[in-house]
């Protein structure tokens, strides 16, 4: 994984989150924000890498699932061993070189008697080479 290029789990995602707010934030008829950014997070990284991005802190009532899956991945999975947190790890196919996304849903804010009201989508571009 190349330093320069690499998305670093908390950076990234506050970053997301910073851009997400400021331009792109819209509230709908439902009592909710659905947060996007207009911008991906590219990865560079070599066939077979292990990548993890770390998603954040959750609560009881929260969650993240994966909304659109990677083509050509080994392994995409969400961990949630660590039940406050959720760690999103990917790694590609040994054999394939080109590109490959993946697109997170982070779903927060609830109380508890009512629905989450504040929905990331975290957009992740890997580019896979030698």
């Amino acid at each position: 994984m190349k330093l320069g290029k690499r998305c670093l789990g908390r950076a990234c995602q506050t970053l997301t989150l910073l851009v997400s707010v400021m331009l792109f934030s819209c509230s709908g008829d439902h009592g909710f924000n659905i947060n996007g950014s207009s911008g991906v997070c590219d990865v560079e990284l070599e066939p077979g890498e292990l990548f993890e991005y770390d998603l954040g802190f959750f609560g009881d009532e929260e969650a993240a699932r994966i909304t659109v899956e990677p083509e050509h991945a080994a392994l995409s999975e969400l961990d949630r061993s660590d039940p406050s947190k959720i760690i999103y790890r990917y790694r590609p196919d040994p054999t394939y070189t080109g590109t490959d996304y993946v697109e997170l849903r982070s779903e927060r804010g609830s109380d508890g008697a009512s629905p989450n009201t504040d929905i990331t989508i975290s957009r992740i571009r890997f580019s896979i080479g030698p």
